[in-house]
């Protein structure tokens, strides 16, 4: 590798980098308790024989690891609005974080109101 390929690499890495830091300013939180939720729905509805299957529980951690992915993308489209309302409401920063994330747990606990999806094999 020469001198340019390494610095190359490095001021692509640094870009990325700081890309990534700026495009998550907002305040995201986990999903990984709606996940395991979705699981542990998937689970239940499943045959008792079923139930101790590896295949079948690794699939029903697939679909709820898919439809929290879709979620998330879903939530993404709208999160600039809802962080722009939040704004509005509060002006200290912690308080816009926190109505943020409010809204993120009332939109992710609505999701899990809906029916279980059907992914395609």
């Amino acid at each position: 590798m020469n001198y340019f390929e390494g610095n190359m690499r490095l001021i692509i890495i640094v870009t990325t980098a700081l890309t990534l830091v700026a495009c998550s300013s907002k305040p995201f939180i986990s999903t990984a308790e709606h996940q395991d939720k979705l699981k542990q729905r998937c689970i239940s509805a499943l045959a008792d024989e079923l139930k101790q299957d590896k295949a079948a529980n690794n699939r029903c951690d697939y679909d709820a690891m898919m439809s929290m992915y879709l979620a998330k993308r879903l939530y993404e489209t709208g999160a600039d609005s809802h962080y722009a309302q939040c704004k509005t409401l509060h002006a200290e920063k912690e308080q816009v974080d926190e109505c943020f994330k409010a809204t993120q747990v009332k939109y992710y606990d609505n999701w899990m109101t809906m029916p279980p999806m059907k992914l395609a094999k």
